[in-house]
């Protein structure tokens, strides 16, 4: 049963889903400070970073799977990681770039700049050792939400502390699954968490 709940959680909180769920914490932050876009809006961005950093990147990875470039979705192996990893990072980036020619959503813009950052790290920090994705994501939704928080002076303890507890979930759901040591677990969220952060703060 445990072994169920841990693959669920990682399923429902994959690293590539992340940016989605970004997405629509943005979207509830800016109508809490008064800013709602029209639902059309909010719907076709939604969708477009959901394709773009989800759907795309799955099903590139099918390809490489069906190609025997990778043994399988899990990708268990740090040498599996990197094809799939730079497929994902230039998939985010060129979501960055069309959010930047848009001109608008200047926090989301700045997140998914942050997600292709904690990538590229992910994949320099690969070469050396294994360190958690899932929560290297959870940890750059945290600091981003947290850095908002800060930055308009806003109430985001609620959902701080949602976040928080999903990580925590997760991190736990991941060591249950055997795919990490508490060290990788615990590195990934504050490398996540602290690039994240850091990113909002400084721009």
């Amino acid at each position: 049963m445990e072994q169920k709940i841990s693959r669920l959680l990682s399923v429902v909180f994959h690293p590539a889903l992340m940016p989605t769920y970004g997405t629509l914490i943005y979207f509830y932050l800016q109508s809490s400070m008064g800013i709602d876009y029209p639902v059309k809006v909010k719907l076709y961005l939604t969708l477009f970073i959901f394709i773009t950093t989800f759907v795309l990147p799955l099903f590139l990875s099918l390809v490489l799977l069906k190609l025997k470039m990778i043994n399988s979705m899990e990708m268990k192996s740090r040498n599996e990681r990197i094809i799939p990893l730079f497929v994902t990072a230039i998939l985010f980036y060129i979501t960055f770039y069309s959010l930047k020619n848009i001109g608008f959503f200047n926090d989301l813009q700045l997140f998914i700049l942050g997600s292709t950052i904690l990538i590229l790290l992910t994949v320099f920090i690969n070469y050396f050792t294994k360190i958690s994705i899932h929560m290297i994501a959870a940890g750059g939704v945290g600091g981003a939400v947290t850095a908002l928080g800060l930055t308009y002076k806003i109430n985001v303890i609620h959902l701080v502390n949602i976040i928080f507890l999903v990580s925590g979930l997760l991190g736990f759901a991941r060591l249950k699954a055997g795919a990490h040591k508490e060290f990788q677990i615990y590195t990934g969220y504050l490398t996540g968490f602290s690039v994240m952060l850091l990113l909002f703060l400084l721009f």
